[in-house]
């Protein structure tokens, strides 16, 4: 099955989330995972890997203006580039509640969402948008992981 894992780049550089990726990789030969990152990081990343292919997708605008007219404009043109290429798999990973909007791009491929924090309690945005994206992924999902027994509370 040709499977794809969508890591922010700082998921991919974090220690556990990392062995939850490479795992998955050995189990599943010809795993790619995607890392998307700014522009701004371009030559600054650590992405390789022994057990996977690993592509790097830069956008220009920072995620809190996702939202905004630009962040829209920007989407358009790359999620056209990103419905192509997810179509070269069967099966995505997507590993945090700010993937949601790629699910716009993804077609006729099975999603799997993976649960490995409490991504609400991180600050980053209020608990309620972050709370309804998780609850949107996990709608569009067809199978959601939980890295402990307390995440599924949530």
């Amino acid at each position: 099955m040709r499977t794809l894992i969508v890591c922010e780049t700082f998921d991919f550089q974090n220690f556990t989330r990392r062995a939850t990726v490479e795992a998955i990789a050995r189990l599943v030969p010809g795993t790619v995972a995607l890392c998307y990152a700014n522009l701004i990081r371009l030559g600054k990343l650590r992405t390789q890997s022994k057990n996977m292919k690993v592509r790097t997708l830069y956008y220009i605008l920072p995620t809190e203006f996702r939202d905004t007219f630009l962040g829209q404009v920007e989407l358009r043109v790359l999620g056209t580039y990103w419905h192509k290429f997810f179509t070269n798999f069967e099966f995505i990973l997507l590993t945090s509640p700010n993937q949601y909007f790629l699910t716009h791009f993804i077609t006729n491929q099975e999603i799997a969402f993976l649960v490995s924090d409490p991504y609400h309690l991180y600050g980053e945005l209020p608990d309620d948008i972050i709370l309804e994206k998780m609850k949107l992924l996990c709608d569009r999902a067809s199978c959601i992981l939980a890295t402990s027994s307390q995440l599924k509370k949530i």
